[in-house]
């Protein structure tokens, strides 16, 4: 887990420090409408704060770094092994089961409407695990990491396109 949340504040201090990426003109930081906590939500205060039931099987933590929420999933853990068990089955109808945990895990995050997928934008490298890039309903583009357990999924913002308003 340590780990995990280590890759995630490298990701964020790249891109919240000098880097070209940062300051690129055709890059800015959209808001991110998270999905917890909101109102209602079952909540647990637990040693390392507060954990906000996000179903039966998935808590989700607020956490902040260098002034830039992120949100952290975890799941319990049979749902990577359900993930598994279906990518074993049928490897092409699930190739990438991190992807799908990815995806599973920003939809929890950030506000999702039922009628709506969040857009798969690509992925990358780091520290050796995928960092899958998502465009959220709002615009605003997260990035989601998913631990070497496949219990947590970091979830964090990321640099978005600026609209130009041509098509």
């Amino acid at each position: 887990m340590k780990r995990a949340i280590l890759s995630v504040f490298f990701i964020l201090a790249l891109a919240h420090g000098a880097g070209a990426q940062a300051e690129d003109p055709a890059l800015v930081w959209k808001s991110i409408k998270w999905a917890f906590p909101a109102p209602g939500m079952v909540a647990l205060e637990l040693e390392g704060g507060t954990a906000y039931r996000l179903g039966e099987n998935a808590y989700g933590f607020k956490r902040e770094y260098n002034g830039r929420e992120l949100r952290v999933v975890m799941f319990a853990p049979k749902v990577a092994a359900a993930a598994e068990l279906v990518h074993i089955q049928d490897p092409k109808g699930m190739p990438d089961v991190d992807k799908f945990l990815a995806a599973l895990a920003v939809e929890l995050a950030v506000e999702t409407p039922a009628d709506f997928t969040n857009k798969y934008l690509g992925s990358g490298k780091l520290d050796g695990r995928p960092l899958y890039l998502f465009e959220t309903k709002s615009g605003a583009n997260v990035g989601a990491q998913v631990s070497e357990q496949r219990s947590l999924v970091l979830v964090m913002p990321a640099p978005s396109a600026k609209k130009t308003g041509k098509p």
